[in-house]
């Protein structure tokens, strides 16, 4: 006698592909889901969000939050978390490529010249994270740190200095509510200024200097 799948089984399985980020077997076990009858709940597809949050599909995570919504799923913190570090991961990716340097002798030093990659791609994957957050607000879901912290580092990615500086300011507003900015915000602030003036970085941290 054969054992009977439930939702709780196929989330389990799930879970472990999206820890092996297999996220092309997550998705595959989501549709047998479906196609046997047996429907997948908030934490199936929180699971299926992560899986290709892991496997750096974005397209995929954010199609998932769509299915959601049309479901009337609630959305919590972790499955929109999972989307929004799929677009920093995304955003990092797509900036290592296609950022190109040139370096002009001054002085015996090398300056870097030229801007952040400013290509659709880029663009797209910082305007969905801002989208994200609207979402979570709007929503009444909780943005904590990690939220905050991956949306810096998707706007450090693409350049966007001004957002992540405002992102930084909503954090220390929040910080009644147990949210301020981390090391890790601090530094994915602090990684975009290498194209910047050294006036506008030095302000940053006298600025922020308190932090710990």
């Amino acid at each position: 006698m054969g054992i009977e799948l439930d939702v709780y089984c196929y989330t389990t399985a799930m879970d472990a592909c999206a820890k092996g980020k297999m996220w092309k077997t997550a998705l595959s076990i989501l549709r047998e889901m479906k196609e046997k009858g047996i429907e997948p709940n908030e934490v199936t597809y929180g699971v299926a969000v992560a899986a290709c949050g892991n496997g750096g599909r974005w397209e995929k995570a954010l199609e998932l939050l769509d299915q959601m919504r049309e479901m009337n799923m609630k959305i919590n913190t972790i499955t929109y978390n999972a989307a929004v570090s799929a677009l920093a991961k995304a955003a990092r990716t797509e900036s290592k490529q296609q950022r190109r340097f040139d370096f002009k002798q001054k002085g015996g030093k090398y300056h870097a010249t030229g801007n952040q990659p400013q290509n659709s791609e880029v663009n797209l994957l910082w305007c969905k994270t801002l989208d994200l957050l609207d979402c979570m607000e709007s929503e009444g879901v909780l943005r904590d740190s990690f939220t905050f912290s991956s949306a810096i580092s998707t706007c450090g990615a693409a350049g966007r200095w001004e957002e992540a500086m405002h992102l930084i300011n909503t954090m220390k507003a929040d910080g009644d509510r147990g949210i301020k900015p981390n090391r890790f915000a601090y530094t994915s602030a602090i990684s975009m200024f290498d194209l910047m003036n050294t006036f506008t970085l030095l302000q940053f941290f006298v600025d922020n200097r308190h932090t710990n």
